[in-house]
């Protein structure tokens, strides 16, 4: 039950990031059309990454509990499962999720990017084409193929 509760936190944390992503990507491009430059500042654009930024530590607790949930309760469904997302056919689309959402948002530690706002534009694009991927991940391959465990080999 408490993994749940943990799980269900870290899914709201991802859709509070990728729509406060969404959010300033239509920001950035509004600011460029409409020239609102004195406007919305490289002040509020750093403040928005901060937040970005915190949102992303806390996704970034979660890919290791959920490794580490998966190894602990010995269920082994779960591992397979896992197992099957990170090293699976499909591997390739998990470490690019890891390498967006982790990679891509830890520039944001450094002042110049943080301030940059074609920075923040591309690593927005990234952690928001990361998440899109996720759910990718969710859907497709948790079901390209069945768990009975005569089913965990590729024959």
């Amino acid at each position: 039950m408490a993994d749940l509760m943990f799980y269900n936190i870290g899914f709201w944390i991802s859709k509070i990031l990728i729509n406060i992503g969404f959010a300033v990507v239509l920001v950035l491009i509004i600011r460029k059309i409409f020239r609102f430059e004195k406007y919305i500042t490289s002040d509020h654009i750093e403040i928005v990454n901060l937040v970005i930024l915190g949102l992303s530590l806390a996704t970034w607790i979660m890919y290791p509990s959920e490794v580490f949930t998966a190894w602990y309760n010995g269920y082994s469904y779960e591992l397979m499962a896992f197992y099957n997302r990170a090293l699976g056919s499909f591997w390739w689309i998990y470490f690019l999720i890891l390498f967006g959402s982790i990679v891509a948002t830890f520039l944001l530690m450094f002042r110049k990017i943080r301030r940059s706002f074609v920075w923040t534009f591309i690593i927005l694009l990234m952690i928001n084409s990361m998440f899109i991927f996720e759910r990718l991940v969710i859907i497709s391959i948790s079901m390209h193929r069945d768990y009975l465990p005569s089913s965990w080999e590729m024959y």
